[in-house]
C-alpha cells in the first residue's frame, strides 16, 4: 500500500463525519455534494472526494467501470476535459462498509466556477457563461448523434467546472484563451439503449432510510432525467446564480443562453428561457434541498439513539 492509500486508510478510520475538521487527522471541507464530500488532506495536487456509500466489491467493481467509461467517454469522444483522477478503495472498520475515495487532480481554488463568478464583471459574464455552454453543447450534440443508443448526464452547476487562465492567472476580465475543465465526473450518468447503467440505488444510498421508498418511487426518475435533458441543464446552470448570490448577472446570463441555444438550433423561439421561470426553479430546488439536508440530520439523530454510527459528512448550513 502507497503512502496515500495509508494516509487515506488511517483518515478514515479515525474520522468524526460530525466534525471532520476536529478529526484525530484535521482535513479542510472544500465542498459537499449530495453524496460526496471533497476533502482536502494536506496534499498539493490533489483533493479527494470520499465517497462511502458501497456495501460489496461487485458494487465498487461496476462503479469504477461506470466512472472510467463516463470519463472515457467525455474526453475522447466528446472532447470535454476532466480533471484527472485515480480511484481508491478502503474497507472501513468503523462503518462495515466499502468507501471510495476518488483522488483528483487539485485546482487553484480561484479557478473553480462559483468563484470566478463571484469575481467578474457584467461585461466579462457573456464571455465567461459562453465557455460553459460551448462544453455542454458538445455533449449535447454527442447525445442527439447517439439517441436511444448512447447518452451522457451532465450536471453542469458552476460549480463542477474550473477555468484556467493563461499562466494561471486570477484575472477575470478576459477569459481569451482559457482552458475549461469539468470536475465532478462522481455521479457517471450513461444510459445505453435507454437503460441507466450506474446502479441508481447508490445515489438513494445517503438518502434517510425513511425516505427511501418516496424517492425512489417519486422522484428518482425525475431527477436523473434532469441531467439528460439539456434545457433543464440550461436552467439549473443559470439558478446556480441566485445560489452564487449573483442576481445582478441573471438577466445578461439568460440573455446569453438563449442567443447561444438559438444559435445552435438547441431550442426555438417559443423555448426560450425566462427569468420567472429560472426563479420559480431555483426556489422549488431550494426548498427541496434544505427539506433534504434536515431529513438527513435527522436520520444522523436517530443513528446515534440507536448507537448507531453515521458515516456522512453534511453541511452545517449551505447559504443560499
Amino acid at each position: 500500500m502507497n503512502t496515500v492509500n495509508k494516509k487515506l486508510e488511517y483518515f478514515e478510520n479515525q474520522l468524526d463525519p460530525q466534525r471532520p475538521e476536529q478529526s484525530a487527522m484535521p482535513c479542510k471541507v472544500l465542498g459537499y455534494g449530495e453524496i460526496t464530500t471533497v476533502l482536502d488532506l494536506g496534499e498539493k495536487d490533489r483533493a479527494f472526494k470520499r465517497m462511502p456509500m458501497f456495501i460489496n466489491e461487485e458494487e465498487i467493481t461496476n462503479y469504477k467501470h461506470i466512472f472510467h467509461l463516463y470519463n472515457e467517454i467525455l474526453t475522447e469522444k466528446i472532447g470535454v476535459k476532466v480533471a484527472q483522477s485515480d480511484l481508491i478503495t478502503l474497507a472501513s472498520s468503523k462503518y462495515n462498509n466499502l468507501v471510495i475515495y476518488i483522488a483528483q487532480e487539485k485546482f487553484p481554488s480561484h479557478a473553480i466556477g462559483n468563484k470566478c463568478l463571484q469575481r467578474i464583471t457584467k461585461e466579462s459574464t457573456p464571455e465567461f457563461i459562453r465557455l460553459l455552454l460551448e462544453q455542454i453543447y458538445k455533449v449535447y450534440k454527442f447525445n442527439e448523434e447517439n439517441k436511444g443508443h448512447l447518452e451522457l448526464g451532465l450536471d453542469a452547476q458552476i460549480s463542477n467546472w474550473a477555468i484556467i487562465l493563461p499562466g494561471h492567472s486570477e484575472e477575470v476580465s478576459s477569459f481569451a484563451d482559457a482552458s475549461v475543465f469539468y470536475i465532478d465526473t462522481s455521479s457517471p450518468l450513461i444510459r445505453k439503449n435507454d437503460e441507466e447503467l450506474c446502479n441508481a440505488e447508490l445515489f438513494l444510498r445517503s438518502a434517510p432510510s425513511f425516505l427511501v421508498w418516496i424517492l425512489r418511487k417519486f422522484f428518482l426518475k425525475d431527477v436523473l432525467n434532469r441531467y439528460y435533458n439539456v434545457r433543464l441543464i440550461m436552467i439549473d446552470l443559470i439558478a446556480n446564480v441566485f445560489k452564487e448570490q449573483r442576481t445582478d448577472l441573471i438577466s445578461t446570463i439568460i440573455s446569453e443562453v438563449n442567443h447561444f441555444c438559438l444559435e445552435k438550433n438547441i431550442f426555438t423561439e417559443d423555448q426560450q428561457i425566462n427569468f420567472s421561470e429560472v426563479k420559480s426553479y431555483y426556489r422549488e430546488d431550494a426548498l427541496i434541498w434544505r427539506l433534504y439536508l434536515m431529513f438527513r440530520r435527522v436520520d444522523r439523530f436517530l443513528h446515534r439513539l440507536s448507537f448507531r454510527r453515521y458515516p456522512y459528512i453534511l453541511p452545517a448550513h449551505i447559504k443560499r
